[in-house]
């Protein structure tokens, strides 16, 4: 983990652009919102930050057709004394869903579904971004109903930065 003062808004932005560019692939609506002041500058490695909801928001994609992903970036609580802000991500898609006797499979490595036969991959994706959210000393839940949708919520902290803390060569981000 390579945790760098970036501005959180606009790493939220990239995020977006791309997910609603992947979602409307499958003529998918996609809603994004945030709840609560999120904090401008934090400190983060959003390379693996990004890597993480970028999959989670994909699969949401590849396993919903016609129907709606929701993004949902919440501000959970912020120590004052410490500036450290808890967050949830939430991906919540109206797709295909899982079965409950795989939920607790989904994020082994090579774990392919019965349903996701048919998409490309090999099953790592999920296994991968687990691991980064451990390093992140974060959590990762996920709820779904076959035939309904899948729910992923994403509980993580960050410390919060100043922006004059920002790399100089990091402010085009």
């Amino acid at each position: 983990m390579q945790p760098l003062p970036l501005y959180f808004h606009a790493l939220l932005e990239g995020i977006t652009r791309d997910a609603e560019q992947v979602a409307m692939r499958r003529q998918n609506r996609f809603v994004f919102q945030t709840v609560g002041q999120l904090p401008p500058v934090i400190k983060v490695d959003g390379k693996r930050l990004r890597q993480v909801l970028d999959n989670l928001l994909t699969n949401a994609a590849k396993f919903t057709s016609q129907g709606e992903i929701r993004f949902v970036v919440e501000m959970v609580s912020q120590q004052p004394n410490t500036g450290i802000v808890q967050l949830r991500f939430h991906v919540i898609d109206s797709g295909i869903g899982i079965a409950a006797e795989q939920i607790d499979s989904i994020f082994d490595p090579f774990v392919r579904l019965d349903n996701g036969r048919s998409q490309q991959g090999l099953g790592l994706g999920l296994a991968i971004a687990a691991q980064w959210v451990q390093r992140m000393q974060g959590r990762l839940e996920v709820s779904s109903q076959l035939g309904k949708g899948t729910h992923f919520t994403l509980h993580v902290s960050f410390a919060t930065a100043h922006e004059d803390s920002i790399p100089h060569h990091r402010l085009p981000d």
